[in-house]
This record gives structure tokens, C-alpha cells and sequence, in this order.
């Protein structure tokens, strides 16, 4: 992931950034009251298993992904 400049785009911005997370709905809650706008809401994609999306200032997908079954 490289910084680009405030408006700026991401060259060839394919590379998806996931991190494994716990308490994702307390996470994307505290992310929202700072700014952060998610691109999707969190989803199960698979049984006890969550995701959503967002993009950093540069246009990288951040994807944050919560297994509960483990």
C-alpha cells in the first residue's frame, strides 16, 4: 500500500488489504463515528463468519473478516 495525496487514485488499485478482526460490529461501529465510510455492509459469507469493506484515503479495498466459530 503506498500514501497518495488527498483526491488522488490508487494506480491500479486491485490488491484487496483483510484483516481478521474480533468484535467486528464494535470495530465498524467505532470506525463510522471517526469518518470511515464502508463500501458494504457486514455480511456473513459463510456460517459464524463476517466481512465488510472499506476504502483507505487511497482507494485501497480494506476488507475486515471476523470468524465467531473459532
Amino acid at each position: 500500500l503506498h500514501w497518495i495525496e488527498k483526491g488522488g487514485k490508487a494506480p491500479n488499485a486491485q490488491g484487496v488489504l483483510i484483516l481478521n478482526v474480533k468484535g467486528l460490529r464494535n470495530m465498524v461501529t467505532a470506525l463510522k463515528a471517526r469518518g470511515v465510510e464502508f463500501v458494504s455492509d457486514v455480511k456473513e459469507v459463510h456460517p459464524g463468519a463476517y466481512c465488510t469493506d472499506f476504502k483507505d484515503p487511497s482507494g485501497n479495498l480494506v476488507s475486515l473478516y471476523e470468524d465467531t466459530t473459532r
